[in-house]
């Protein structure tokens, strides 16, 4: 495990882990996903392969934060 610095401020894990920073992450995902597939590159054999693990991995990330909402609402934290 990774030392905490003394200016860093330790956040439980459940806000960590909450649907809306999930949600934010996945679109971030999904939005570099949709940059890397306009970008048209034909100096690599695979170009289609970061593209595609972003967008599973965003898609990951969806039904997570999807989960974690209606397991966990709001008014339950």
């Amino acid at each position: 495990m990774a030392k905490k610095r003394k200016d860093e401020v330790a956040m439980p894990e459940i806000d960590r882990t909450s649907a809306v920073a999930l949600f934010n992450t996945a679109r971030s995902f999904r939005r570099s996903a949709e940059y890397l597939l306009k970008g048209r590159l034909k100096e690599v054999t695979h170009p289609h392969k970061p593209v595609e693990f972003l967008f599973c991995h965003a898609l990951e990330l969806y039904l997570k934060a999807n989960a974690d909402a209606h397991l966990n609402p709001l008014t339950d934290r």
